[in-house]
This record gives C-alpha cells, sequence and structure tokens, in this order.
C-alpha cells in the first residue's frame, strides 16, 4: 500500500483519472504525481543505453589526466587526437604543431616532445593506442566526445586556448 505514486509519463491512451482509479482500488493510493507534466522535469535530457553508457566514462579522462600530472601541451595533444576520432595522426606533424604552440616543448629535447603525446599510451585504460608506424589514434574504450569536452574544460581552467578548426586541419592525414 502507498499513498503517492509517482510515474515518468501515462501509458499510452489511458488518463490521468482512469490510471489513479486503478492505483487507487489495488493500492490505496490517493494521489498520482506525472513527472512529464512538471515543469521541473520538461527540459531534462532523454535516457538512452547508449547515453548512459557514455556516462560511464565521464571524468575518467580528467582523472587520468591529473593523476599522471600531464601538462597543458598534452592535454592540448590529447584534446586534438579526441576531436580527430576516429582519424588518425601523425605522431612527428603533431610534435611539430605543439613545439610552434608551446615554448615549454620547444626548448625539450627530441626524446622528451615525444613524451608530450605517448605518455598517454601508458594510462589505463590506454587513452591513445597506435596505430601503424608513428601513427595514433583515440582509443576506442573511452568516449571521444566526453573526452574532447573535459579536455577542453581543463585547458579552459588552467587560462589556454583549445584547439580550433585550423589546428585540427594541419593534422589531418
Amino acid at each position: 500500500m502507498f499513498d503517492i505514486a509517482i510515474v515518468w509519463d501515462l501509458p499510452r491512451g489511458q488518463t490521468k483519472n482512469a490510471l489513479l482509479q486503478g492505483l487507487l482500488q489495488q493500492n490505496n493510493c490517493s494521489e498520482l504525481i506525472v513527472l512529464k507534466e512538471e515543469k521541473a522535469f520538461w527540459d531534462l535530457p532523454i535516457y538512452t543505453r547508449d547515453s548512459i553508457t557514455k556516462l560511464g566514462t565521464a571524468g575518467i579522462v580528467r582523472e587520468l589526466v591529473l593523476r599522471r600530472g600531464m601538462k597543458e601541451p598534452t592535454v592540448f595533444a590529447l584534446c586534438m587526437a579526441a576531436t580527430l576520432y576516429p582519424e588518425k595522426f601523425e605522431l612527428e606533424p603533431m610534435i611539430a604543431f605543439l613545439r610552434k604552440r608551446f615554448l615549454t616543448v620547444q626548448k625539450m629535447q627530441a626524446k622528451g616532445r615525444a613524451n608530450v603525446v605517448t605518455a598517454a599510451l601508458q594510462t589505463h585504460p590506454r587513452i591513445l593506442q597506435r596505430m601503424l608506424g608513428n601513427t595514433y589514434r583515440w582509443t576506442n574504450e573511452l568516449d571521444h566526445e566526453i573526452a574532447a569536452a573535459e579536455l577542453t574544460a581543463l585547458l579552459k581552467e588552467n587560462e589556454f586556448q583549445a584547439p580550433t578548426k585550423d589546428d585540427l586541419k594541419g593534422l589531418r592525414e
């Protein structure tokens, strides 16, 4: 027995009064709240199995980046990789781009510059995956759209500009 019933929406072809009558007879329910009729619930996102699965990856990329102490050049490169997905990128053009964009990368030795990008191969789950040769791509284990949003937010929090369409154009194969 319950006094109040809360439903998201009315079953097809049934009125609120008819449903309330049935609930009253079955459970002594005296009030029925239909959330879809309440203004506070009008603009909620529609959840599907796919969107709920994507929500499971929210925050993971941010946590990995912060836990590994990745600096802005790495975050920028990862943001570009997530935005480019499913396209791949070559390591050398990415490093050349980062050298122009970040003074810290410009001052590094060659091996250190490569580590700016390849550090993402050592996370669990992996953020990047190596393809053929020196070609890399965002992993298919983490949703690239959520990751791009998280990485963009991290860049903005640290007062860096997110990658632009022109930035991405230079990396496309």
